[in-house]
């Protein structure tokens, strides 16, 4: 993947976290831990069409993302 493709990827990423943050389930996103919201958004992206077929690039790229930030996240959407 080239730098462009990721800062794409991981522009698309925040953008959908930040949508399923402020529209989903609040309640529901506030009682997952932390390693049950990672697979949580995980699984959404997916569903969403980030994960390419047969790529495993990216799927690393998404989940160092969420590792990443998730506590951040967390903290500004009171989830």
């Amino acid at each position: 993947m080239d730098p462009l493709q990721r800062k794409e990827l991981e522009e698309r990423v925040v953008a959908e976290v930040q949508t399923i943050l402020t529209e989903g389930d609040r309640p529901y996103l506030q009682e997952l831990s932390h390693d049950a919201l990672l697979e949580a958004l995980e699984s959404e992206l997916r569903f969403l069409g980030l994960y390419v077929h047969g790529d495993s690039e990216t799927p690393a790229v998404i989940h160092t993302l969420l590792e990443r930030y998730l506590d951040q996240w967390r903290i500004d959407y009171a989830v």
